[in-house]
């Protein structure tokens, strides 16, 4: 017989806040637009075709500790401060001998710190003696147990937009099937780099967003593509329900599903028909009334079209029988490798407080059941949260209140 698993903690560090309060309140609000335009003069030193871009969360000097910022880049330390809140938020003792495993979600890492390295020893003839520790693409998991103490598993899933999805449904397993009691997961992703050199990178693949504001436009009719999120981090507590049950743990959801498949496709496209994401969630679906999808939505004109027409063929083109849907993207922009664990976050709110934010649309695309003004106190049951990434990379997990209502 499987275990039971629950979210009991939630650590955001992004731009719609740091911390569950600031986090929900700023979504309650429906603060947005934290997109911000490139500099004319920053243009023309480094000729990037993209005009906006959402700025990397800021961290204070009280919210990085100080061995960590000397051995570690920011990518670290962002999901270092993440891990803790969600530990704090969870309630739960961490004890010596504990084997809780950390793992973590990440899709491209921080490459501006090589770059930066290389470049500091190409003009001043030297290098940072921990420029090794700081690229290493494990090293944030790491960070995630030396900062809080835990002593099993830790490793790094990457698997490109859908690394954090699949680090909570790796978490999910292990405690199912019994290998774990309590796991940290989550994902983080650090695109930061002062002369855009990692926009530049993902230009050729033309997903940009190219309205005037800046803004992007999920399962919007004239959408044009993604708008770019250079840092955040979220981690989440999972636990044994038994476990989380006998200490009293305030509760936010139940993970009852978690299902992945490959298009084996493109190594940059989505496949267009989206046979293999339908066949994935319907796996997942089966039998279930689903209340609310958080969909994958990054804006592009492809990735919108397959995703709404797989929902459309699974749920129907009734809105009246569609659960509701929005694009967690349309806010706070793509943060690829964490996005699926901030927006796992989003569907456990939801569940837990009734809040489901909306998308910020005009012409939204025919017969979807798409959100448009903020909901509070909505009755949300079960909740979808899908991620699909580049190289055919699927992923999906399923969220329930647990037996039907909140604790």
């Amino acid at each position: 017989m499987k275990n039971r698993v629950v979210i009991t903690g939630i650590g955001p560090v992004t731009q719609l806040g740091i911390g569950k309060t600031e986090f929900i309140k700023n979504l309650l609000s429906g603060k947005r637009n934290f997109s911000q335009k490139i500099p004319d003069e920053t243009k023309k030193k480094y000729p990037v075709n993209v005009d906006y871009y959402v700025p990397a969360v800021k961290l204070t000097s009280e919210q990085t500790d100080r061995k960590i910022k000397l051995f570690s880049n920011i990518n670290s330390q962002v999901v270092a401060l993440a891990s803790k809140l969600a530990i704090e938020d969870s309630g739960i003792t961490i004890p010596e001998d504990n084997e809780i495993p950390a793992i973590l979600g990440l899709g491209v890492g921080d490459l501006s710190s090589g770059f930066k390295n290389y470049e500091k020893f190409i003009t001043e003839g030297k290098m940072d003696r921990f420029g090794a520790p700081k690229v290493m693409a494990n090293a944030p998991a790491s960070w995630i147990s030396i900062t809080n103490q835990l002593h099993g598993e830790c490793y790094v899933i990457n698997a490109a937009c859908a690394s954090s999805t699949n680090a909570i449904g790796e978490a999910y397993l292990k405690i199912a099937d019994g290998h774990a009691d309590t796991v940290v997961c989550g994902g983080t992703e650090w695109l930061q780099d002062d002369k855009f050199s990692i926009i530049k990178l993902l230009e050729g693949l033309k997903v940009f967003d190219s309205s005037p504001d800046g803004l992007p436009r999920p399962f919007q009719e004239t959408r044009s593509g993604l708008l770019l999120n250079e840092g955040t981090a979220c981690c989440l507590v999972l636990e044994n329900y038994e476990t989380a049950k006998k200490r009293g743990a305030e509760i936010y959801a139940v993970v009852t599903g978690f299902a992945a498949s490959m298009d084996a496709y493109s190594i940059v496209a989505i496949e267009e028909s989206g046979a293999v994401i339908e066949k994935m969630l319907r796996k997942l679906t089966s039998g279930k009334r689903i209340d609310y999808y958080n969909a994958h939505g990054t804006g592009t004109i492809l990735n919108d079209k397959v995703e709404s027409e797989v929902f459309k063929r699974i749920f129907g083109e009734d809105v009246k029988n569609q659960p509701m849907i929005n694009s967690t993207k349309g806010l706070l922009g793509h943060t690829f490798g964490a996005s699926g664990a901030i927006e796992a976050m989003v569907c456990a709110i939801a569940i837990k407080y009734g809040i489901v934010h909306p998308n910020l649309i005009d012409h939204p695309i025919e017969n979807l059941n798409l959100v448009s003004e903020v909901k509070t106190n909505q009755e949300v049951n079960t909740a979808i949260s899908a991620s699909f990434g580049f190289g055919g990379h699927n992923a999906a997990l399923l969220f329930e209140k647990v037996e039907g209502k909140n604790e």
